[in-house]
């Protein structure tokens, strides 16, 4: 993986390789751990970069050049099932959300959490509404929602699967 990586970078040709070479900082910055998110979110902002909707996914220059970056140069990838801890991606607001979880064994639960809370909230939350105990797992998008992984990418509405209790 990391040999894909290093050839995402070798290959930007589009834009100001400064530009590229601050968001590639600023992605090895992320991935030392929680503690140096806001120094990659600093190397971004002093480049003059712009994150969409406050994530470095979709950077735009003073110009107007769209960068865009994969996940796997973001975060790197973990097999399904593999115990890795996540990165935290910073939330810009926190703004409340009201979801649906949906069980196969219980009636749908409206849930009322905001964004940046994780999915271990968001498990608490369901597990009070519904007065369910035992192991649950969490999924939308058929993505499992981590316990460590913040909520930022549900919006109100959606509906979320539950497994297990």
């Amino acid at each position: 993986m990391a040999k894909k990586i290093e050839e995402f970078w070798e290959t930007r040709v589009q834009g100001d390789p400064n530009q590229w070479g601050a968001l590639k900082a600023a992605c090895e910055a992320a991935d030392t751990g929680k503690a140096y998110l806001d120094t990659a979110e600093a190397i971004v902002k002093a480049s003059g970069l712009t994150m969409h909707q406050g994530y470095i996914m979709v950077c735009y220059d003073e110009l107007g050049f769209k960068y865009e970056l994969p996940p796997f140069v973001i975060n790197e990838p973990t097999e399904y099932g593999e115990a890795k801890e996540d990165k935290v991606v910073p939330v810009a607001l926190a703004m409340p959300l009201d979801l649906t979880v949906r069980s196969a064994k219980r009636p749908d639960v409206a849930v009322h959490i905001n964004s940046n809370q994780t999915g271990k909230d968001l498990k608490a939350a369901y597990r009070s509404a519904a007065h369910a105990e035992g192991p649950i797992r969490l999924f939308f998008n058929g993505r499992e929602v981590k316990d460590n992984g913040y909520l930022c990418s549900l919006s109100s509405g959606v509906v979320v699967q539950a497994m297990g209790s």
